[in-house]
């Protein structure tokens, strides 16, 4: 514990620039008197180093990790792998971050959380568009955002609509990613979330660029950038040059060299591989058409080593099964929930008809003290024992088809022992109602 404390103290006393949001965060972490509380600040603490050192981002979701553990806290563990899992992603390790987001997912089921659940949903669909799938984390992205409105937690709401306009961009309907992502940047602004305001005015950026609107696309970049360098946003500073350079590829050379250099020197530093590796490609490019053949083969041996170390042929296959696994877990989630509902559906009928059949010989009992025909009364008798029986044989016709195996002979069986029971009883009772019942006072 003393070493958690010194580390802390040094991220307390090195970052000069860390914001306000951070510092808070991390005064508030020195205070917090239960775990509990310790685990939630944690994860706060990871997700806000996640884009300024991601070496103390991991550092505090293991430490959240640990001490959820150590309490049997299922929903703080999966709070915590939540947060590893965010690390594992940003450093390009896809089939660790799913494997640890899918274990987050059981975590979260089994404590009941459905916030953690959501931050799952989330997660997941987040990793799935970095594989580049744009369909399938749509399923996730949605649940989690239904969830999220629910709850009115409009902090993971906002990152919700900004995955799901990524989607949407990738699959080209600019209108529909144009139309989630300036929601997403409403809420952010609302909730003076630069952190998040600075993602959504880069993504914005990609959707005009992608369609062509060159100027559109160099403002939001520009927006982007001035609140990436005010808020130490190494991810977003290394995303936007790297657009920047690209954009200036053919118009300026130059210009483009000195963006993606700077792109890919944040990118590694920071040890943001995939960030690493397309800045890499364009370095290659730009070194190739500039005539200079050693800086060019340089990078682009770069390229390669990176691509077949965050995408080689074992891990999309891990990461293939992993999904497969998932679904097919989900669908029997799904149908497990649908056979509840049915019997729950199934259970209030049964209430249902006992209660209606037990009002029957309650109105039989009053129409007995009653000046009522003695044929009404027989009737009503007739039809309360009719319905009583018959609840009876429909109570225990599942249970004879699981005790039969659904073997006809062995049903018919098992019904003629029933039936041998049931009739001389009716007739019994039937005979009482007409002796006892039909008789007026």
């Amino acid at each position: 514990m003393m070493k958690f404390y010194v580390f802390l103290f040094l991220c307390l006393c090195s970052q000069v620039t860390i914001s306000n949001a951070q510092s808070n965060t991390l005064q508030l972490l020195q205070r917090a008197e239960t775990d509990s509380a310790k685990v939630r600040l944690l994860c706060v603490a990871s997700f806000e180093k996640l884009n300024t050192n991601i070496d103390s981002a991991m550092y505090f979701a293991q430490e959240a990790l640990r001490l959820a553990q150590n309490d049997d806290n299922q929903a703080g563990i999966a709070k915590s792998l939540n947060a590893i899992g965010n690390v594992l992603l940003q450093t390009g390790q896809h089939d660790k971050a799913l494997e640890t987001y899918l274990s987050a997912l059981k975590k979260a089921e089994a404590a009941q959380s459905q916030a953690s659940i959501a931050q799952t949903y989330s997660n997941i669909g987040n990793l799935y568009i970095n594989q580049g799938e744009y369909r399938l984390p749509l399923a996730y992205l949605f649940k989690a955002k239904k969830i999220n409105e629910t709850s009115k937690d409009y902090e993971k709401l906002t990152i919700n609509l900004v995955n799901i306009g990524i989607c949407y961009q990738y699959l080209d309907m600019a209108d529909s990613a144009l139309f989630y992502l300036n929601d997403a940047l409403k809420l952010a602004t609302e909730q003076h979330n630069e952190q998040v305001e600075c993602s959504i005015l880069y993504y914005i950026g990609t959707v005009y660029e992608d369609i062509k609107n060159s100027l559109m696309a160099k403002n939001y970049y520009s927006l982007s950038l001035t609140i990436a360098h005010k808020t130490s946003n190494q991810n977003m500073l290394s995303s936007v040059y790297k657009k920047l350079g690209g954009m200036m590829k053919n118009e300026n050379p130059d210009s483009a060299l000195f963006y993606t250099s700077k792109a890919y020197e944040i990118a590694s530093n920071n040890k943001y591989y995939v960030m690493s590796m397309n800045a890499s490609a364009t370095l290659y490019e730009l070194y190739m058409n500039a005539g200079n053949k050693d800086s060019s083969l340089k990078y682009l041996k770069i390229r390669y080593d990176l691509k077949d170390s965050l995408f080689n042929n074992e891990k999309i296959k891990h990461i293939q099964t992993m999904t497969l696994q998932e679904q097919l877990r989900q669908n029997d989630l799904q149908q497990a929930l649908e056979k509840q509902q049915k019997e729950r559906m199934q259970n209030a009928q049964y209430i249902g008809i006992a209660l209606f059949i037990l009002g029957l010989f309650v109105l039989l009992i009053v129409l007995s003290h009653k000046k009522v025909k003695p044929r009404i009364i027989e009737y009503v008798g007739m039809i309360a024992l009719l319905l009583f029986f018959e609840f009876i044989a429909l109570y225990l016709h599942p249970y004879i088809e699981k005790w039969s195996h659904h073997k006809p002979v062995i049903a018919l069986f098992i019904l003629v022992c029933i039936a041998s029971i049931l009739v001389p009883s009716h007739h019994r009772l039937e005979k009482w109602v007409k002796e006892k019942l039909a008789k007026k006072k």
